[in-house]
């Protein structure tokens, strides 16, 4: 693989990390702003995060885009969505376990940019018993996974079809956004706007728990399928 090959590739895993990123930041905003009694800054902050998603989804389309008209190989592009669902794991994971440092950060975040001053909100400290997988979370986010990734994958096996087939992603993602807002963000909804924090944060460290093993799941599925397509006769 040469350099400049290898390059673009980078730059595709860390445009896919920063279009779903902007997911874990809209919620960690709900949740701090709910904790800091300031959730009328929620809408604003949100705005902000989903910048990143807007950003990273606009260069992902275009590389991806360039990728399939010059005939990319199928093998390449798995590869490079298996090192990215991986590493969104692990991101996921890491905000997970460390949820008082995306706290302290975001809380840093607010006072220095809106030049307020916010309550100190008690140290929150995970326990362990919360980090139990949420089904309907794990399932829809590996969907929202597949839906952005899965139809660029198949349009590079069918070049003929390739418009109609990245169309399938938005009916796959639309499908998973109805879901995760009539119930998933519902629930959690109704627990940032109780006045108890534990169960905030509870809820948001089992949330991202459970979206880095839907992560976890769509990078392993996807490995085995390039592994079964590389040695396939």
């Amino acid at each position: 693989m040469h350099l400049i090959e290898l390059s673009a590739f980078l730059l595709l895993v860390l445009m896919l990390l920063c279009t779903f990123i902007g997911g874990l930041l809209e919620f960690a905003v709900k949740v701090t702003t709910s904790v800091l009694g300031v959730p009328n800054l929620s809408t604003h902050l949100v705005s902000l995060s989903l910048l990143f998603n807007r950003l990273g989804a606009a260069v992902v389309l275009l590389m991806v885009g360039y990728f399939l008209d010059t005939g990319l190989d199928s093998i390449k592009l798995i590869g490079s969505y298996v090192v990215f669902c991986f590493l969104l794991a692990l991101i996921y994971f890491y905000a997970a376990f460390y949820v008082p440092r995306t706290f302290f950060i975001l809380r840093g975040f607010i006072q220095k940019y809106y030049q307020i001053n916010v309550n100190n909100a008690q140290e929150y400290q995970p326990r362990l018993n919360i980090y139990r997988p949420t089904l309907d979370v794990m399932i829809i986010f590996l969907l929202s996974i597949f839906g952005f990734l899965l139809p660029s994958v198949a349009a590079s096996f069918f070049p003929n079809y390739r418009a109609t087939l990245l169309q399938t992603g938005f009916v796959l993602n639309s499908v998973a956004t109805l879901y995760s807002t009539f119930r998933i963000e519902k629930r959690l909804a109704l627990i940032f706007n109780a006045d108890d924090n534990i169960p905030k944060w509870d809820v948001y460290a089992a949330f991202l728990y459970s979206r880095g093993l839907g992560a976890l799941l769509g990078s392993l599925f996807l490995f085995l399928y390039a592994f079964w397509i590389w040695f396939s006769p």
